[in-house]
């Protein structure tokens, strides 16, 4: 792939987070161990199963799914999730193209550097975790 088509495939990427996709940080509490677990995740929802396989294919990944059946008279709702592993590829690439969610992709990398450095177990980087957690939960009210 040349360089041209290269930013090509990133524009359209940040076109499409910014129009039909999600970006956000979820947070989840184990039942046993009262542990706190965070984690980042993109993803697009559409009826177009075609254009869904289309970002597949630029996020180098393999499946759609579908998302629930349809009430009678509505259409399959299917949806791409980006891998983990492919996250901390895509999010650089993409940043300097988002115009609307240009601030989750910056506070996701944070979030994700912090993660995958092995540092963010413990204080004091869980502690910035959470509130890079409760920043993304702002910008998505």
């Amino acid at each position: 792939m040349s360089a041209l088509n290269r930013k090509y495939r990133w524009l359209y990427l940040a076109c499409s987070l910014d129009t039909e996709g999600s970006l956000c940080i979820s947070r989840a509490i184990n039942k046993n161990t009262k542990k706190v677990y965070y984690a980042v995740h993109l993803d697009f929802i559409n009826t177009s199963k075609k254009w869904l396989k289309y970002i597949c294919n630029l996020l180098e990944q393999e499946f759609v799914y579908t998302l629930r059946k349809p009430a009678k008279g509505w259409k399959e709702l299917y949806i791409v999730y980006c891998k983990q592993k492919n996250l901390r590829r895509v999010l650089p690439q993409i940043q300097p193209y988002l115009i609307i969610k240009k601030k989750q992709a910056k506070l996701a990398l944070e979030f994700l550097n912090l993660r995958f450095n092995k540092r963010g177990r413990g204080c004091p980087y869980q502690k910035r975790i959470h509130k890079i957690y409760k920043e993304m939960k702002k910008l998505h009210e």
